[in-house]
């Protein structure tokens, strides 16, 4: 356990902290992996959050950032996401934001109940395409069909959602780096097989 400040006077007072734990590992047998990795969460208990499933699961996290990209480049289209130039406007840049989180959270749910119809993992269908599915036949949701035919017509939105699939992401990996010249720390390119590939057909085409 640690504690964790927000500036440098709270923590010479020690004061206003934050108890958390740290979690040290290493990835055994991976050439290109980090001596040790250190995971930080405030979750201290070690019967209800071990330490091995924790660490098994840090990468998980970084699913967010499918998610960022669904909100941001997928569903705001608009060049101007959230009207914000003046204050009294705050409310209305928050139902915007809802209305954003609502549909986003709309179309991961159709996408999670056609994966468990067709046995398939959720992560494995394409956020792109379900959108593309459900603006298509949006216009037609908007005639509901008599109650007997509604749930032919859902399992088809279902089907046709399930057939969109996207290159799985689980078990990727790739060795941290510093990508930014102007740093206190060692420049390190990336080393990637695709990489490796690229770099003689770039020469070639230099030449």
């Amino acid at each position: 356990l640690t504690t964790l400040y927000a500036n440098d006077k709270d923590r010479r007072h020690r004061v206003n902290g934050t108890v958390v734990r740290v979690i040290e590992y290493a990835l055994d047998g991976l050439p290109d992996a980090e001596p040790s990795y250190r995971l930080v969460t405030h979750w201290r208990g070690i019967d209800t959050a071990p330490a091995t499933e924790l660490a098994a699961l840090y990468h998980r996290r970084w699913t967010i950032e499918q998610a960022f990209d669904e909100l941001k480049t997928r569903l705001a289209t608009r060049a101007v996401t959230l009207r914000s130039k003046r204050p009294e406007l705050v409310e209305l840049v928050e139902q915007e934001f809802h209305a954003l989180l609502l549909a986003h959270t709309a179309i991961r749910k159709l996408m999670s109940q056609a994966a468990q119809s067709t046995q398939q993992a959720a992560e494995d269908l394409s956020f792109v395409h379900a959108l593309r599915v459900i603006k298509r036949r949006l216009p037609a949701s908007a005639a509901l069909p008599p109650p007997e035919y509604r749930p032919t017509w859902f399992d088809s939105l279902l089907r046709e959602i399930a057939s969109g699939h996207v290159v799985s992401s689980r078990g990727k990996r790739n060795p941290r780096g510093v990508k930014r010249k102007m740093s206190n720390f060692k420049l390190r390119k990336r080393k990637h097989p695709l990489n490796q590939l690229c770099r003689p057909i770039i020469r070639i085409f230099s030449k």
